[in-house]
């Protein structure tokens, strides 16, 4: 097989995946960036929120335990919890979120407001 004239196909090959590398390279730096630039404190809670839009992780997929990955997909917030409540009325229960301002004197209005159309309701 004789040698192929430069320029030839082989070294146009050998360009494209040179390219193609560094590309790639430039792609994961910049979803990197993405991700931190995405990732804001909240005020209120110290905790990280992700702000919506793409953001991939640095290992893929095939080298992440499934447990692993689902538990960070559906993790919860520590700093959030439920209180059930049942209605002696109407008996009617459910769950909603705890609030630090139940039943403090002039900031919550129970029993005469709804805890959903406060605007002083904070989590616990």
């Amino acid at each position: 097989m004789a040698d192929e004239p430069s320029g030839g196909p082989a070294s146009r090959i050998a360009e494209i995946e040179k390219l193609l590398g560094r590309l790639d390279r430039e792609r994961a730096e910049l979803i990197a960036e993405l991700g931190r630039l995405r990732r804001i404190k909240d005020r209120e809670t110290g905790y990280d929120v992700v702000l919506p839009g793409l953001v991939e992780d640095e290992a893929p997929l095939k080298d992440t335990n499934p447990v692993s990955l689902f538990m960070s997909l559906f993790q919860g917030r520590n700093d959030v919890y439920a209180v059930r409540w049942e209605s002696a009325r109407t008996g009617k229960s459910g769950f909603q979120p705890a609030c630090k301002n139940e039943w403090s004197r002039g900031i919550c209005r129970k029993p005469f407001g709804k805890c959903g159309e406060c605007e002083a309701r904070r989590s616990r």
